[in-house]
């Protein structure tokens, strides 16, 4: 999974479980925050992502969301999973999956074989 993309999939799980809509989110990896803008519900969500001047959009589907990853032009999908989530990342054909404790998000990301963390 590329970098921004990562960020971006923190971002989303990481509202997702807090329900709220933060504005950025901290990058440990890369020491940066990432400003992002839009709406994340239970049933739709709507972002706007300014360090890559592209959106992510999707709705719920079944037990998850498809999202469109209108920078890639390719779907994420992500599953919440009681503190944690799980999906694919079809642009890079690999999983992902990550807990979520206090704003604090780690992810794992399957390409890399690495774990990511990260902050509301």
């Amino acid at each position: 999974m590329k970098q921004k993309t990562r960020a971006c999939v923190a971002y989303v799980a990481g509202n997702l479980f807090e329900k709220r809509n933060g504005g950025r989110i901290y990058d440990y990896a890369v020491s940066k925050y990432f400003d992002m803008t839009g709406t994340v519900e239970p049933d739709e969500i709507k972002i706007y992502d300014y360090s890559r001047s592209c959106g992510v959009a999707g709705k719920r589907k079944g037990d998850g969301y498809e999202l469109y990853e209108f920078g890639s032009g390719e779907y994420i999908t992500l599953t919440m999973k009681g503190d944690g989530f799980e999906g694919y990342d079809y642009e890079m054909a690999e999983y992902f999956s990550g807990t979520i404790e206090a704003g604090q998000i780690t992810l794992y990301d399957n390409q890399h074989e690495d774990y990511f963390n990260y902050r509301l």
